[in-house]
Parts: C-alpha cells; structure tokens; sequence
C-alpha cells in the first residue's frame, strides 16, 4: 500500500497535476512563508472543486474561488464566491493577532468581487475567547449589517491544518460544493470549522459507485473513440445498466468524477462537462481503492 501510494503521488507529480494528499501536506508546509501560502490555499481551494485564482494586486484579495453550481429545480441560482485571504506566520506557534485581521478590508475584498463569501486562513488565531473575542465580535457586526441590508455575506476564520485536512476528507466524503457553503454560512471561528471539519470525519456517507461509473466510461470511450465522455451521456448510460445507477441530475455524478479525479490525478480528468480516464479501468479503480483506504487520507 504504502509503494503503491508514493508510485501514485509520482505519477501525479510528473503529470503536472496534484492529488488532493499532495495538496493538503504542500499547504501544511507553506505556512510560514507568505507568498508559498497565498498560493497553496488558491490551491486547496482548486481541489476542493472550485474555480479559483490568486489576484496578487496590492490592496486586493489574495484570490478569489467561484462555485460554477446551475440552478435549482425552481430556477433558483445557487452559484456562489469565495474571496480568498492568507496570513502566514514565519515562527510555529504564533497566532495571527486580531490586528492583524481587518474585518473591514476583507469585507471590502469581499464586496469588490461580488462574493458571498470570505475565508482567511492562517497558522492559528487569537479567538480563544470565542464569541468574546474581538475578532468575533466584528465578524458578527459585519454578518449583522449585511443581513440586514437585505444582501446576507459571511467572514469565516479557518486554520491551515483544518483546510488541509478538509481537502484530504472531501474526496472520499463526497463534499461538494453546495455541501462545502454551509461552512461559510454557519462557521465564523475557527473552532467552529474545526467542529464542522470533525463532523465530516465522522460522517459515513454511503458506498459511491467507483468501479461501474468508472467501467462505464471506459465503455463509451471505447465506442466513441476515446473522446471524453459528457454528463448527459454518461448519467443514461449509467441508468441501463443492470442494475441501474440513477442519477436525477448531473451535478451528484460531476462531484462524484471531480472526486475520483483527486484521488487519481493523472489517471482520470473531470472537468464540469466532460470526463475521460488516460489508464485502464483496473488502474484508476486501483488508485481510487488505495487513497480511500490509506491511513494517510484519514489523519489528522
């Protein structure tokens, strides 16, 4: 298991892309240097299956990372936006201060990208004192006032090794991205999203259909010389087979191959219309089974 891990994190490597194990340790180990740390957390964010960016312009956001979700069955928009900041420390152990966070910069980041949404993350925070916190306070003031002028948006504080281990779990937890917006909605502080990280870890989401799904696709290359595979073909294919996999839209089955992708970069491409495998059905099967059971995508 374990040559079989290294062989795989290679192959994703030399690949140009990254699983979502090599994502999380590399955002872990940027946490001390600030420009390696904006970048890794535009990069947890790519993983987790959003389309994000680092902006770099001075007096803006670090980035910014777009949830592309269609509507839902009345019509209603559920796409959404996360503007991105990062505030790394050069010495482990030492938190960054409230000071440090200005709540009404990061709204004002916020509001220049149109986002719903902001997430600044970092080493640790000075919120020992939960909702007495300084820092707490002006977060809830902001969450208040917005609520009230009839355009609701969030701050949300998260410590590095929380996001990383997020972006291990979502994988093989089956977090998408309408999933991941609750952490935005309900946590402000970082014990909080360390509670709502908790409970993903704890949670048993029911067995995804990784081999058919992936057979599947196989068979509609093979017949249709290889070409990536959309959605829409894929979700009929899969409600004849015997027994039928059903699929009421196509966003379940776009989270479940852009989590397949994470766990097999290299071996399988998800984007959000099409999908195509580049190794055999055994191979990707083979990566997929060995990232859900390695210990390494469970620890802390």
């Amino acid at each position: 298991m374990i040559a079989r891990d290294q062989y795989l994190r290679d192959v994703a490597q030399s690949s140009g892309r990254r699983t979502a194990l090599v994502v999380s340790k590399a955002l872990q180990d940027a946490r001390n240097d600030e420009n390696k740390l904006e970048d890794e957390v535009v990069a947890a964010f790519n993983s987790l299956g959003f389309d994000a960016s680092r902006d770099g312009r001075k007096g803006k956001a670090d980035g910014i990372a777009r949830a592309d979700l269609s509507a839902d069955a009345n019509g209603i928009p559920r796409h959404y936006s996360v503007t991105l900041e990062a505030k790394s420390k050069k010495r482990d152990g030492t938190v960054v201060s409230a000071a440090t966070i200005d709540v009404a910069v990061i709204a004002k980041h916020r509001d220049e990208y149109q986002s719903e949404h902001a997430i600044v993350v970092g080493p640790s925070f000075a919120t020992t004192h939960g909702d007495k916190a300084t820092i707490a306070k002006l977060i809830d003031k902001d969450r208040e006032l917005t609520k009230a002028n009839g355009t609701p948006k969030t701050i949300t504080l998260m410590t590095v090794d929380d996001l990383a281990r997020l972006v291990r779990l979502a994988p093989i937890k089956g977090v998408g991205l309408s999933k991941l917006r609750e952490l935005f909605k309900s946590c402000r502080l970082p014990e909080e999203c360390k509670a709502w990280v908790n409970a993903i870890e704890a949670s048993r989401p029911k067995k995804q259909p990784y081999k058919e799904v992936i057979d599947t696709i196989h068979q509609l290359q093979k017949k249709y010389k290889r070409a990536a595979v959309g959605y829409d073909a894929l979700r009929v294919a899969l409600g004849v087979r015997t027994p039928p996999i059903d699929y009421d839209t196509n966003e379940g089955l776009i989270d479940l191959c852009k989590a397949m992708m994470e766990m097999a970069q290299g071996y399988i491409t998800a984007t959000t219309s099409t999908v195509e495998l580049d190794q055999s059905p055994v191979n990707v099967f083979a990566a997929i089974e060995s990232a859900t059971k390695s210990e390494a995508w469970r620890s802390n």
